[in-house]
């Protein structure tokens, strides 16, 4: 799923608002190790809260951290 194209250009503009997002989130057991963490933007990692990833974000992740 894309941002929306206004979060995407606040990303372009601060380069500085990286953060790291737990993918499965910490209150439901997520731990804080390489596997369970992505880089994401500031508004991304707000917008994602403490939602758990679906089934198809995990097997995006997948190919994308190996």
């Amino acid at each position: 799923m894309a941002a929306p194209v206004s979060q995407r250009l606040r990303h372009r503009k601060r380069p500085d608002a990286a953060t790291i997002d737990h993918v499965v989130p910490q209150s439901q057991g997520g731990a804080t190790e390489w596997p369970n963490e992505v880089a994401a933007c500031r508004t991304c990692n707000a917008a994602k809260a403490n939602n758990a990833p679906t089934a198809d974000d995990l097997r995006r992740l997948q190919v994308l951290k190996l």
